[in-house]
């Protein structure tokens, strides 16, 4: 079900909208709709839809990682809707790459490494007051 509403936005924003729904490939309706699904939280989980799909690509990423390792190990990939689409020794070429095939989509883009789930230490300075 839907439900057909009128907003009123600058002419600055609505050239924007048509930029990129036509980077999209996608239509004004479903880009709008897109992104306001995506600015709420879902009730069940507390996050958002993107932040569901990431980790739905996380846990993707996490399942194939052994066969990742054998055939990638050092190298990055793109996992999209829990398949891999790309990888490359070169991050920045991978990232440009899908960038331009998967404009506007989630794309878990991560180094294939021995571990799936590497510690991550962070430093932090402490003052102490004279």
């Amino acid at each position: 079900m839907s439900e057909q509403i009128t907003i009123t936005v600058s002419s600055k924003v609505y050239q924007r909208i048509l930029e990129q729904a036509k980077q999209s490939r996608t239509n004004v309706s479903d880009l709008l709709n897109g992104v306001v699904a995506n600015a709420f939280v879902s009730d069940a989980s507390g996050e958002t839809p993107a932040q569901e799909k990431m980790l739905r690509e996380v846990e993707a990423y996490k399942n194939m990682h052994a066969q990742l390792v054998s055939q990638y190990a050092g190298q990055f990939v793109a996992i999209h809707n829990g398949q891999l689409v790309d990888h490359d020794p070169d991050k920045d070429a991978l990232f440009f790459r899908v960038k331009q095939n998967f404009p506007n989509e989630i794309v878990l883009q991560r180094q294939v490494l021995g571990n799936p789930d590497p510690v991550l230490h962070f430093r932090s300075p402490r003052f102490q007051q004279s």
